[in-house]
């Protein structure tokens, strides 16, 4: 076994799996529920849509660490050679087993790998939101000076209008081509040389105001924390659309504060097309005047408003619907998409207690300890002849540990044909392992344990 599958399983990397592979389903959820929202909201004010999007990002945020705390504190780490039912019960309660759990065992096999590629695209994205906060003060450090007095009366006339009163340093730049707001702690406001020449003075404090609401809306710091989010669960479609929603809001929420100040929708709308052609690409950090769609922005500025909120009842049934149903189906999930051990069916054979009934293996619980029991008797003749000298492989065997320590109604999970052999005789020696009964609070109870049983094969003895 490589590196790599050892360190997947630990129980730490098996919970960060769980929790990752669970937000798959978790994550569409909390978009569709988002879209029902938004859809039965029509046209009500920007910030309001705005702050449900961003709950539902938040919400997106904090399950994962939820699920990962959650497994992590109820995994168990049985590691030790075990149990099992009577022969030919358990064998057909392995075959029941392999028919259910397919997927299960398939992404169990593949995980490693995928949290190995989930850090890499954390450490790639990790990277870009750091060169993109590094251009982002370069453009605050190189190519500035202060704008002349007329910008500068302009600024203090719109930050009385906007209740802006924490400080805000004003610079001209020859680097930028629109108006930008750089940091949170200490806000800067860059204005491009180029639209200082072209602006009227009316237009210019509409541009300020519309910088102004960002830094009073500490819009910089959320679009920080939507950097980090949107690196940490890069890989899910839902997650770019909602933060992308976002952004889109806060400007439609900037713009209305703006219009708000100049007094003026129809000029502001003509400063934002005279923005439009002096748009360049702005750092990820950096929260530039002319983001988002113009035109969406401009018809939104434009358009008359309607009386109370446009509701469409199709697209809201439809959202809430396609959510049920996602959470209907993850929730089904036996594993939730991880390598974790779903109850398989009971065996053919009678067993003293129905596994079903029963709780898992959990915190406040004490582990079994091993008294007695065969030790697998493992020929030559059963190890498959075709893997090198080292190689391994994990069996993992699900069964019933009963107050007395017996072990029952065992199946295994995923099990592998070239090993059937072998895989029998260690279902045998566990089926006559007896245990210190597992207790909670005192009382001793039967419980369903996951065993996770290494093969390797031997290396050949020296020669003389």
């Amino acid at each position: 076994m490589n590196t790599l599958e050892v360190l997947g399983q630990q129980p730490v990397m098996r919970a960060l799996g769980m929790a990752l592979a669970g937000f798959v389903w978790q994550g569409a959820a909390i978009a569709l529920g988002v879209r029902a929202l938004l859809a039965c909201m029509g046209r009500r004010p920007a910030r309001t849509r705005y702050a449900v999007a961003c709950l539902g990002l938040l919400v997106m945020a904090l399950l994962p660490v939820a699920t990962f705390s959650s497994m992590l504190a109820s995994t168990p780490s049985g590691a030790a050679p075990a149990p099992v039912a009577q022969g030919e019960s358990v064998l057909t309660g392995v075959t029941e087993a392999a028919l259910a759990t397919w997927a299960g065992a398939l992404l169990e096999e593949a995980r490693p790998w995928l949290l190995c590629a989930w850090v890499c695209g954390v450490l790639v994205l990790s990277l870009r939101t750091v060169l993109a906060w590094e251009r982002a003060q370069q453009l605050a450090r190189e190519g500035t000076r202060r704008p002349g007095e007329r910008v500068m009366l302009a600024l203090t006339r719109v930050m009385a209008r906007t209740g802006v009163s924490r400080p805000v340093l004003l610079l001209e730049s020859a680097s930028i081509e629109v108006p930008t707001v750089v940091g949170w702690w200490r806000p800067i406001i860059l204005l491009p040389a180029s639209a200082l020449t072209g602006l009227s003075v009316w237009q210019l404090e509409a541009v300020l105001a519309h910088e102004l609401a960002h830094i009073r809306r500490h819009d910089y710091l959320v679009n920080l924390l939507q950097a980090l989010v949107e690196t940490a669960l890069f890989y899910h479609p839902a997650v770019w659309w909602l933060s992308a929603l976002i952004r889109e809001e806060r400007e439609h929420c900037a713009d209305d504060v703006a219009v708000e100040s100049c007094g003026d929708a129809r000029l502001y709308s003509r400063t934002l097309a005279h923005l439009e052609q002096l748009r360049a690409s702005a750092p990820v950090l950096a929260v530039a005047a002319n983001g988002g769609s113009l035109l969406l922005r401009i018809q939104r500025l434009l358009a008359v408003p309607e009386r109370g909120a446009s509701l469409h009842p199709w697209r809201l049934a439809g959202s809430l619907a396609a959510a049920l149903l996602v959470l209907v189906l993850g929730a089904a999930l036996p594993a939730q998409a991880t390598g974790a051990t779903p109850e398989p069916s009971a065996p053919r054979a009678q067993a003293p207690l129905a596994s079903k009934e029963l709780p898992p293996f959990g915190p406040g619980m004490t582990r079994p300890e091993k008294l007695s029991g065969d030790i697998p008797r493992i020929p030559d003749s059963l190890l498959p002849p075709r893997y090198p000298p080292g190689t391994s492989w994990l069996l993992i065997t699900t069964c019933t540990l009963t107050v007395e320590g017996l072990v029952t109604d065992c199946a295994l999970i995923g099990p592998k044909p070239e090993l059937r052999e072998l895989e029998v005789e260690v279902l045998r020696a566990m089926s006559t392992a007896r245990f210190k009964p597992v207790t909670s609070q005192g009382s001793p109870l039967a419980v369903r344990y996951t065993f996770n049983i290494r093969i390797t094969l031997p290396n050949p003895p020296p020669g003389p």
